[in-house]
């Protein structure tokens, strides 16, 4: 379940990695910034706060890359 409380890493892992999918998907290269955006929000708590703030932290990590700079 996407909301529940991740007991594990496994779990925590599997839902960063459908979070970065999914904002992949619906914003392509904007993903990062929406992403962090979210993870912003002063409403979102918890194990989906987790979840949003290291797929920001990954989606970061992935647009500052050497490969993503030599495509500007």
């Amino acid at each position: 379940m996407l909301f529940k409380p991740k007991t594990n890493r496994a779990d925590f892992e599997r839902e960063v990695l459908l979070e970065i999918a999914y904002m992949r998907d619906l914003h392509g290269d904007e993903a990062y910034l929406v992403a962090t955006e979210r993870a912003r929000r002063p409403h979102l708590g918890g194990p989906r706060k987790r979840v949003i703030e290291e797929a920001a932290r990954r989606l970061a990590a992935e647009d500052n890359g050497p490969a993503t700079n030599a495509r500007r």
